[in-house]
């Protein structure tokens, strides 16, 4: 699970009416659409009409908070396993409840701006340029408990959505929040995601998290964790990285690059840290048997 990154929307691939209209005949044939690149504004509204389509790609397009067609996915597209909005220009309150989509499993929403809110002027149906920080209630809508993989990277959030940290999304094992405005500890309430693998956190300014997190257990699936630039110190009263994450899980690799702490003071002060150790140990002896190159660092920090 990569950051994704914005770029230019020229298009690479060809465009038009024609070519999007051969994509639908073949999408109505083989359950995949990519209008990836297309420069589109909105969705066209024959999309909609492909009800047993599995996989739906639109990334690295202009669609907004003006286009209708999204909101009629959930309601005409229930077979939908993936679905990748990258890359647009959606805020909050872009999406409809994702809920009716129960064979949704891996969606993609980075580059965007859900952690922003147009305003309206008065007596104008058009949004002004400015926007302001959504509420946080409002940046995601409700999402279907069979989500594998979710990926809000680059989306101006200040917090964690609500809409993540609900109990039926237990089968979530990929989450990707880098690059955006989360401050502060992260909160006990992630715990309910029991079936996480990797989450990546990267480029926030993250101070900590809370040993709550790990309870009941919580996060005990863990092997990946990104904590790379953020603002995480070597306290340890509390210790910024509880015990626990270094116990109760099967972390093996963990990215701490660019924070304030030094790798002797996480070595020596930070308790629970030998079984991270060993085991990291454990899962690097196994990479190298398999050809895998050699890597010395620890947890990226001097």
């Amino acid at each position: 699970m990569g950051n994704s990154t914005s770029s230019s929307k020229t298009p690479h691939n060809k465009t038009g009416s024609k070519v999007v209209s051969q994509k639908l005949v073949n999408a109505a044939k083989l359950g995949v659409l990519s209008l990836t690149e297309h420069q589109l504004k909105k969705l066209p509204a024959q999309v909609l009409t492909l009800s047993d389509l599995k996989t739906l790609d639109v990334s690295r397009n202009a669609l907004t908070n003006g286009d209708t067609s999204i909101m009629g996915i959930p309601e005409r597209m229930l077979k939908l396993k993936t679905v990748n909005l990258s890359d647009n220009n959606l805020h909050a309150g872009s999406l409809p409840s994702l809920s009716p989509l129960t064979s949704l499993q891996t969606l993609n929403l980075s580059v965007n701006k859900l952690g922003r809110q147009q305003q309206i002027k008065k007596g104008s149906k058009k949004p002004m340029a400015e926007t302001v920080s959504a509420a946080v209630g409002h940046i995601l809508p409700p999402l279907p408990p069979s989500l594998k993989s979710l990926a809000l990277s680059q989306n101006s959030l200040p917090s964690i959505p609500p809409q993540i940290l609900q109990p039926h999304l237990s089968n979530l094992k990929e989450l990707d929040l880098s690059q955006n405005g989360i401050t502060g500890v992260l909160p006990p309430a992630l715990k309910v995601l029991t079936s996480l693998v990797q989450a990546n956190f990267e480029s926030n300014q993250i101070t900590g998290l809370d040993a709550g997190i790990f309870e009941g257990g919580g996060w005990s699936k863990v092997k990946v964790l990104n904590l790379e630039n953020n603002n995480i110190t070597s306290t340890t009263n509390p210790q910024t990285l509880p015990s626990r994450l270094f116990t109760n899980t099967v972390l093996h690799d963990l990215k701490l690059k660019n924070n304030p702490m030094l790798k002797r003071e996480l070595m020596e002060d930070f308790e629970g840290f030998d079984d991270f150790l060993s085991r990291r140990g454990e899962v690097k002896s196994k990479d190298l048997s398999g050809g895998a190159m050699a890597n010395l660092s620890l947890c990226g920090l001097d």
